[in-house]
């Protein structure tokens, strides 16, 4: 039998479907089956979809696809998926995929400073350091949950900088969300609460005046968090 490996991910989040598209070809019937060797493997194959399959003689290009769904593999680990095709005679072809998989970044610092202040007067510093992945460049968002309903409320949309400052409505607490994305979007979460108290004085107008200019965060802005 000639096995061919048309398409195969080299590496993959683990949320994602994997899915290796193969074909075989063979003079005679054969019969064809997918194994799994790597970190919980036994679990990894009772997942597999469409793990064996016979080939009958003469066939041409006889597809031996491969799905697993997300979130079954082990994040930053190496799996061997063969394919293997044995005749009537015992006659044996194998063909073999590495995958290796992506993890989130690696927790660093999330800083937000001051920890207490006035509803759209204080303006907070918000601070992520020391995050860590291979897959580089890191980008970041940073929000925070609406107290009226839950909703979250982007503040810096993803990009490279890790750092971003701005005035808040009042929350005690008021939980505030760092996202860090990796270049193949695997995300890690990070949150803190702070202290937002109500203005006793007045709103400053010129704040008040930026918080209204604002466009508000978008449907697609939110989902990115």
């Amino acid at each position: 039998a000639s096995i061919s490996i048309i398409s195969a991910p080299s590496k993959v989040n683990v949320d994602s479907k994997v899915k290796i598209l193969a074909a075989v070809t063979s003079k005679a019937k054969c019969n064809c089956r997918w194994s799994v060797n790597g970190n919980n493997a036994n679990a990894v194959y009772a997942m597999m979809v469409n793990a064996s399959s016979m080939v009958r003689s003469n066939s041409i290009l006889s597809p031996m696809n491969l799905v697993l769904n997300g979130n079954i593999l082990i994040p930053r680990s190496e799996t061997l998926f063969t394919l293997s095709c044995t005749t009537l005679s015992n006659r044996v072809s194998t063909v073999s995929v590495s995958i290796m998989t992506n993890g989130p970044p690696v927790p660093g610092f999330f800083t937000i400073s001051p920890g207490t202040g006035i509803e759209l007067n204080t303006t907070f510093r918000f601070s992520a350091n020391k995050w860590q992945d291979s897959d580089l460049p890191l980008s970041f968002s940073f929000a925070y949950e609406s107290t009226l309903d839950q909703s979250i409320q982007v503040l810096k949309s993803r990009d490279e900088i890790s750092y971003y400052s701005s005035t808040l409505p009042a929350g005690s607490p008021l939980s505030c969300v760092l996202v860090v994305f990796d270049s193949l979007d695997a995300r890690a979460r990070g949150a803190r609460n702070i202290y937002v108290n109500k203005s006793t004085t007045g709103l400053n107008p010129s704040t008040l005046q930026t918080m209204l200019s604002k466009p508000p965060a978008t449907i697609a802005e939110a989902y990115r968090v």
